[in-house]
């Protein structure tokens, strides 16, 4: 892994996304140019010397008729949560007419591999993966955790 993290741009995801259309199928176009900005700088947040993620939940009130936001920051441990934070963001903003998971996960890899990352060879696992957390049934942790085995492994 390289010692100074080199990040996408958004133009780097809209390119990753033009392949993957391409070769998949799927309709090209970016519906939100500033949600896709805001997925992919995700990673590159910072306070005090590091990188940091923002984590939105919304909480009822003690009587459960309100809803309020509220923040919570963390550390990102390792360059693997980066990696998921950026794909999970791509996938969930919708900020393409069509492939967003594909380009989320995609973008992802290509973050590992430009920073020095080898990665096992992407399986079904992933794919799968990320079926599940679209549907609600993986989240950001379960996906860290499979690419930093991938990453590890």
């Amino acid at each position: 892994m390289k010692a100074e993290i080199e990040f996408l741009t958004a133009d780097d995801v809209i390119s990753i996304h033009a392949e993957q259309v391409k070769r998949y199928g799927g309709r090209r176009g970016i519906k939100d140019r500033k949600l896709l900005e805001s997925a992919v700088s995700a990673p590159q947040t910072m306070t005090l010397g590091k990188f940091l993620y923002t984590e939105l939940s919304e909480k009822a009130d003690k009587k459960g008729s309100e809803q309020s936001a509220s923040k919570r920051q963390y550390a990102y441990k390792d360059i693997y949560e980066m990696a998921g934070v950026m794909a999970y963001q791509i996938s969930y903003s919708k900020c393409f007419v069509n492939g967003n998971m594909r380009t989320g996960l995609l973008a992802a890899l290509t973050f590992l591999d430009i920073n020095g990352v080898t990665m096992e060879t992407p399986t079904d696992e992933l794919f799968e993966m990320m079926m599940d957390i679209e549907q609600f049934k993986q989240n950001i942790l379960s996906l860290t955790e499979l690419l930093r085995a991938m990453g590890e492994g």
